[in-house]
Order: structure tokens, then C-alpha cells, then sequence
């Protein structure tokens, strides 16, 4: 349901979660295993993907790069 018109962008993003996993939870390695479908999300506008801004409240774009910087490491929190 989500490969129709109206939910691309949903259909994208859903891919790019995917590769999360995919990538044994490596922020760069799920960067660049997502970057295809980023590229895919980005060509296409919240407006002209007829998706209400309901369904995406906060950008999609800017959920995947708060994704991806939650899997780095916090070096800061590690004792020393």
C-alpha cells in the first residue's frame, strides 16, 4: 500500500529505516546503503507527493538524519 502515488515518500523512507539494520546498525554504512532512496525522497516534494502534512509532521529527511546520528557513538559518555 505504501508503492501508490500518494505514500511514495512514506515508501521511501521506509526503505531507508530498513537499511539500518542492514548495516549491523553502522551510521555511515546505513548512510550510504540509504543515500539511493534519500535521493528518491528529495526529488520528491512534500507537496507534490500529495501526502497531507499529517502523515509527515516532521520532514522524513530530517527523521533519517536524526536516525542516523543516533547510531554514533557517544564518546563523550564512555569513562575514561
Amino acid at each position: 500500500h505504501l508503492r501508490s502515488r500518494n505514500t511514495r515518500r512514506s515508501y521511501y523512507f521506509m526503505k531507508m529505516l530498513m537499511q539500518i539494520p542492514l548495516a549491523g546498525f553502522d551510521g555511515r554504512m546505513a548512510a550510504s546503503r540509504g543515500r539511493r532512496y534519500l535521493e528518491k525522497l528529495e526529488q520528491l516534494p512534500m507537496q507534490l507527493a500529495n501526502q497531507t502534512h499529517e502523515i509527515e509532521i516532521i520532514p522524513y529527511d530530517m527523521l533519517w538524519k536524526y536516525a542516523l546520528e543516533s547510531l554514533q557513538p557517544c564518546l563523550s559518555a564512555l569513562p575514561e
